[in-house]
């Protein structure tokens, strides 16, 4: 569905310059003296002869109604530049969606230098046939289309790791600082914008220093590291070597509970609501974490709870599988992986912490896939743009559409129109 809406002020009244129009999709026409038209899209706007006293570009842009603004969707935004009129004049618009063209009357005002748009619909807010008047703004509509919003695709990655530093556990360790410096490097050259916190499974010292009891080790201040620490590589690859001195009775699902429920505490700054959530945890034995600090269930709902949708929470296991159920169980809540401690080889688990989930949008009604548009709101507020047609790929068997998240930011919001099918 397309709306067509006049830009003008509130008062009525046409600013003498207007708003910069985004970028796609305008189509921009010279109505001459003797009369002419501007389409674009569905939309058709026609002025008579005589209308004009000078030649007068006109911009129709489309742009996306927001949720709640008028009836309807899809928007074509008719900006008149300064328009010469030689007397009060209709145009008319013609939408091929609707059965009867509109008219839309222009007259100048008293200084003979400004434009107003005299609507056939006085109340704002009242629909009279394809007219909607709201806030100074005409509309042509029809509900042909939906229109939804949602959130923009995640662009950062929070990634929390739990290493069992109990006698016997050196080698391991090693074997997952080496990968995990390997992947960090990689993650800088790819431009992922993360955070990487690291605690022990170790809940028994009596100490507590950084590092137990879901106390996340320090780095200066902050309880992480980012993409732009200094000597990354090797920060990250000493900060998994927490040595064989820890508790015998491994804790790791207790460790990891205790260290997201302390957002606000001693690991405040590590948790970001923009942020994919990756937990991986290291551990040669069975978990042993006491009921009434957490189990699987809670970790796998705080997991789960702490990401700004449910599918980007993700937990990972590096375990001796026979004996880890606990662990087993909240990778199965979460949708990740667990894999072995006695192959020596992480990668499988390592190469996925630092990936950016796919951003699927999933519609609420069947689509004809030909007419999906995805459009970007900057900020949620600011000016719309649609988004390329080669980053966005329609899924029917899910119903959802995917987005690629480059050169998004995690506060847009992206509005998906489309007809149904």
């Amino acid at each position: 569905m397309l709306v067509l809406f006049w830009a003008c002020g509130v008062s009525g009244q046409v600013d003498p310059e207007p708003p910069e129009l985004p970028a796609p999709d305008c189509t921009t026409g010279t109505i001459e003296v003797g009369g002419g038209e501007v389409e674009h899209r569905d939309v058709t706007l026609l002025f008579p002869g005589g209308a004009l006293s000078a030649p007068t570009d006109v911009t129709l842009c489309t742009e996306i109604a927001a949720p709640g603004v008028a009836p309807t969707s899809t928007v074509v935004k008719v900006r008149p530049a300064n328009l010469v009129l030689a007397a009060p004049a209709v145009a008319t618009v013609r939408h091929r969606g609707l059965d009867d063209d509109t008219a839309a009357l222009f007259a100048p005002d008293a200084d003979g230098e400004t434009v107003r748009v005299v609507t056939a619909t006085t109340a704002p807010g009242q629909v009279e046939g394809p007219l909607f008047y709201a806030g100074g703004l005409l509309y042509v509509a029809d509900d042909a289309r939906v229109l939804e919003d949602h959130d923009g695709p995640l662009t950062a990655v929070d990634v929390l790791v739990v290493v069992d530093n109990s006698p016997g556990m050196s080698v391991k360790q090693e074997t997952l600082a080496d990968e995990l410096e390997t992947e960090v490097v990689a993650a800088v050259a790819d431009d992922v914008d993360f955070h990487i916190g690291f605690v022990t499974a170790d809940l028994d010292s009596s100490l507590e220093p950084p590092g137990t009891h879901g106390r996340m080790l320090r780095f200066g201040s902050v309880p992480y590291l980012d993409e732009d620490a200094p000597g990354l590589g090797a920060m990250v690859h000493d900060s998994v070597l927490l040595g064989e001195g820890g508790s015998a009775l491994e804790k790791g699902i207790g460790a990891a509970f205790l260290a997201l429920d302390d957002a606000e505490g001693d690991n405040v700054g590590f948790r970001r609501d923009e942020a994919a959530l990756r937990v991986v945890v290291l551990s040669d034995e069975a978990d042993g974490t006491s009921k009434k600090v957490a189990t699987a269930e809670s970790l796998a709902s705080l997991i789960l709870g702490a990401a700004p949708r449910a599918a980007d929470g993700t937990f990972y296991a590096i375990v001796d599988r026979p004996a880890a159920t606990a662990y087993r169980d909240v990778v199965m809540y979460t949708g990740g992986i667990d894999i072995s401690i006695w192959d020596y080889d992480y990668a499988r688990v390592v190469s996925e912490l630092f990936t950016l989930p796919p951003n699927q949008l999933l519609l609420s009604d069947m689509p004809d896939a030909s007419t999906i548009e995805v459009w970007r709101v900057p900020g949620g507020v600011g000016a719309q743009a649609r988004v390329p047609a080669d980053l966005v790929t329609y899924d029917a068997s899910s119903n959802g559409l995917t987005v690629d998240p480059s050169g998004f930011e995690s506060s847009d919001v992206l509005w998906v129109v489309y007809s149904e099918g």
